[in-house]
C-alpha cells in the first residue's frame, strides 16, 4: 500500500488484463463442447451471409431483415431464432434443431427444414407465408412438427412432414391456400384455418392414432382433401 501526501492508496489494478484472464481449461471445454451463439441484431446486418453452425450453437436474427437471404447449413441441435420483422425473409435454413419464426413476416418465402424431428414454429403474423417447410424425419410426440400459431402465419406455404409429426394450423386463416403433405396428422383448429388449401394425408401403417381435424367455422372450406392408406380419424365441421 502506497502513502502519498499522508493518504494511504491501494495499488492500481489493470482490469482489462486481469478481470477475465484466459483459462486454458475453458478453451479445452470450448473445443470439446462448443456453445457459441451468433447474433444479427442490426438491420440488414447478416443479409446474404453463409452461416455454418455446429455443436450447440444457435443463431439469433433480431434486426429488421437482419438475416434476409441467409444460407444456414447446420448440424447443430441449437435453435435458429428469426424474431425481427422480415428477419429471415427468403432464407435457406437447414438444421438439426428447432426453427422459430416469431417476427412479422420473419420467414416469408424462406426454405426451412429440420432433419431430426424438431419443430418449425411460425408464431408471427405472416411469418411463414409462401415458405417451404419440411420435417424430414418425424418425431415421436405431439409437440414436434410444423406449428402455424398466428394469423395467416403459413398462408400459401408448402408444408411436408414425415413420421409422427403434426401440422398444426392454429391461427385464424393460418394455413389458407397452403399445400399440406403429411404421413400423420393435420389439425385445422381456428376459423378458416385451412380454407382453399390442398391437404394430402398418406398414413403409414402401424402409425399411432393419425388425426385430421377441421373443427372451426369454415376451417376446411373449399379445400381439396386426399386421404389414403388406412383409417383416418377425421372431425370436419364446416
Amino acid at each position: 500500500m502506497e502513502n502519498i501526501n499522508g493518504v494511504s492508496m491501494l495499488p492500481s489494478i489493470n482490469y482489462d488484463n486481469d478481470e477475465h484472464p484466459e483459462n486454458p481449461e475453458d478453451k479445452k471445454m470450448d473445443d470439446i463442447n462448443p456453445d457459441i451463439t451468433t447474433y444479427c441484431n442490426l438491420e440488414d446486418e447478416c443479409v446474404g451471409d453463409i452461416v455454418s453452425l455446429t455443436g450447440f450453437e444457435s443463431l439469433y436474427c433480431r434486426g429488421v431483415n437482419s438475416c434476409g437471404n441467409v444460407m444456414v447449413s447446420s448440424t447443430t441441435t441449437g435453435t435458429v431464432y428469426c424474431s425481427g420483422e422480415g428477419s429471415c425473409v427468403d432464407g435457406d435454413i437447414s438444421t438439426n434443431g428447432q426453427i422459430d419464426c416469431n417476427g412479422v413476416g420473419s420467414c416469408d418465402g424462406a426454405s426451412l427444414s429440420t432433419l431430426v424431428g424438431k419443430s418449425i414454429e411460425c408464431n408471427g403474423e405472416l411469418s411463414c407465408k409462401d415458405a417451404i417447410l419440411l420435417i424430414a424425419i418425424g418425431g415421436n410426440n405431439n409437440y414436434e412438427g410444423i406449428n402455424c400459431e398466428a394469423g395467416r402465419s403459413c398462408k400459401g406455404a408448402n408444408m411436408t412432414s414425415y413420421g409422427e409429426s403434426y401440422i398444426n394450423c392454429e391461427g385464424e386463416r393460418a394455413c389458407e391456400e397452403a399445400i399440406i403433405n403429411t404421413e400423420y396428422a393435420v389439425v385445422c383448429r381456428s376459423d378458416y384455418a385451412c380454407q382453399d388449401s390442398m391437404i394430402n394425408i398418406d398414413w403409414i401403417a402401424n402409425m399411432n392414432y393419425p388425426w385430421f381435424t377441421c373443427s372451426r367455422r369454415g376451417s376446411c372450406s373449399d379445400s381439396i382433401i386426399n386421404l389414403s392408406r388406412g383409417k383416418i380419424q377425421a372431425h370436419i365441421n364446416q
